[in-house]
C-alpha cells in the first residue's frame, strides 16, 4: 500500500484544510483497519468546552471515506463516490482523544464489485463509533456513499 498516515495527513492539509486545522489525523493505516483522531482543542470546540459537532462528523466521514478511497485507488477502479446522507447519535461530551476506527473492508469490496456488475450507482452505509480515551463510546455515525463506474470504463 503506497500510501501511509503522513502522506494521507499532508493530502488533508492540501485537500481538505478545515480538517487538517480542526486537528483531525490519520493515526492507522492498513489493509484491514483505518483509524482517525481528534484532539479536543481551543480551534474545535464549542461553548459547551468538547468538541463542536461538525468536527466530529467530519473525522467521521472521513474514518469511512478514506478506506472507500484507497480501495479504488489501490485496484484501479475509476469510480465517483460521495456521501449522500448521513446520520448520527451523540451520548456523551467529546472531550480529549476521540477514536474513529474502520475496519468494514469486505463490505466496500461487496458493494463496490455490485456497481462494477451493475454499472449503476450503488449506494450503501458505512458506520463507525467516536470512543474517548476511556473507551466510551461518545457517538454513532452512519454514512450512505454512493459509488459509480465513470463513463468510459
Amino acid at each position: 500500500m503506497p500510501y501511509t498516515p503522513f502522506k494521507l495527513n499532508l493530502f488533508l492539509l492540501r485537500k481538505i484544510p478545515i480538517a487538517f486545522l480542526a486537528g483531525i489525523r490519520v493515526k492507522e493505516l492498513s489493509e484491514k483497519k483505518v483509524s482517525i483522531s481528534v484532539k479536543h482543542a481551543w480551534l474545535n470546540q464549542n461553548p459547551f468546552r468538547s468538541i463542536y459537532f461538525g468536527v466530529l462528523v467530519m473525522a467521521g466521514e472521513l474514518s469511512t471515506g478514506i478506506p472507500l478511497f484507497l480501495f479504488l485507488k489501490n485496484n484501479n477502479f475509476n469510480m465517483s463516490m460521495l456521501v449522500v446522507e448521513h446520520h448520527s447519535s451523540f451520548h456523551k461530551k467529546a472531550t480529549g482523544r476521540i477514536y474513529f476506527s474502520f475496519d468494514q473492508f469486505d463490505k466496500i469490496e461487496r458493494y463496490v464489485n455490485q456497481a462494477l456488475t451493475t454499472g449503476e450507482a450503488t449506494r450503501f452505509d458505512l458506520t463507525v463509533k467516536g470512543i474517548n480515551s476511556k473507551s466510551e463510546v461518545i457517538g454513532e455515525f452512519t454514512y450512505t456513499w454512493s459509488i459509480k463506474k465513470r463513463s468510459g470504463n
